[in-house]
């Protein structure tokens, strides 16, 4: 399929048959490792629910962010996939009235969980470099606000493309990568996720060091607080970058070796972004493992799920 068949096709028509089987193996990875990381991150996310119901203690902060961040997940993935059942499988663009409603409740999804992961990455990544200076920035007060401005965006975005006034996806073409500086953009990213994970380690050590001199730093289990909060974020970085982003590079130094057909670069840089919100539950996750009162929590929780099944087999 050369570049002038497919000039004004959107952003699914990288998801026809492709010919080349490194391509098919690179998106079956990709939905693989994306379908295993939403299952963990709902079971993890509603195992926290119902622990965060039972001891309120637990709440604090980031209640109303795992319950926001999982039901836009769910309606996400829901709208995703009637969008690919309905346009994607019949190969139209024509905008309707479910299109619209689709795509509206798309982009407030996302952009709930794109605030959320910001919102806490900042947060965190604030109190561990000034643990006891700084106010959190997440207020009842700017959540709504944010959501109330994520509705509008979502619902201005449909109203566009009802208008025509925007593409509904981007624009597949033979040479993406030339046209949209994506190789640029990657080297950048890849720099700045190497940076910020090294000054995170610098910080933590530095902290564990200090944790001597700073008895007023520790935490229940001899840990520094601040480098306990750092901690699970520089592992959800890392885990991000592994799982998304090196098999992204390598596609795309394979694909200028072997000349694969280079439309499936917009396809490859979705999922990746998409990952990086899937990676939000992985971080609640290592919160939990890392959480002496979240442990306990989590094996009642799980030991009482043990006695019912096993009432109900008798």
């Amino acid at each position: 399929m050369n570049a002038t068949n497919i000039s004004n096709d959107h952003i699914w028509c990288v998801l026809e048959e492709e010919e080349d089987r490194f391509m098919d193996l690179l998106l079956t990875y990709y939905k693989t490792v994306n379908i295993i990381l939403a299952v963990v991150g709902l079971v993890t996310n509603s195992v926290t629910f119902a622990a965060q119901l039972k001891w309120p203690k637990l709440r604090k902060g980031s209640y109303v962010f795992l319950m926001s961040s999982t039901v836009a997940y769910i309606v996400l993935s829901l709208m995703d996939i009637m969008i690919a059942s309905v346009y994607i499988k019949n190969r139209t663009s024509v905008v309707t009235v479910t299109l619209i409603v689709l795509w509206s409740f798309k982009w407030t999804s996302s952009g709930i969980i794109a605030w959320n992961v910001l919102a806490m990455a900042v947060d965190k990544f604030i109190s561990l470099f000034w643990p006891l200076r700084y106010d959190s920035l997440i207020t009842p007060r700017t959540r709504y606000v944010i959501i109330t401005c994520i509705i509008c965006g979502g619902t201005l975005s449909a109203v566009m493309i009802s208008t025509n006034s925007v593409a509904i996806g981007s624009v597949c073409i033979g040479d993406y990568p030339s046209d949209t500086n994506s190789e640029q953009f990657g080297m950048l990213a890849f720099v700045l996720i190497v940076v910020v994970v090294i000054v995170l380690y610098a910080r933590v050590l530095h902290l564990a060091v200090k944790q001597r001199k700073a008895i007023s730093e520790l935490g229940a289990d001899g840990a520094p607080k601040s480098a306990k909060r750092g901690s699970h974020l520089i592992l959800a970085v890392m885990t991000s970058f592994v799982v998304c982003y090196v098999p992204y590079q390598v596609y795309l130094n394979i694909s200028r070796l072997v000349q694969v057909d280079e439309k499936a670069h917009a396809f490859c840089m979705v999922l990746f972004i998409h990952f990086m919100a899937v990676n939000y539950f992985l971080d609640n996750l290592l919160y939990g493992v890392l959480n002496k009162d979240y442990r306990n929590a989590y094996k009642q929780i799980l030991s009482m799920i043990m006695k019912s099944c096993c009432h109900s087999t008798d």
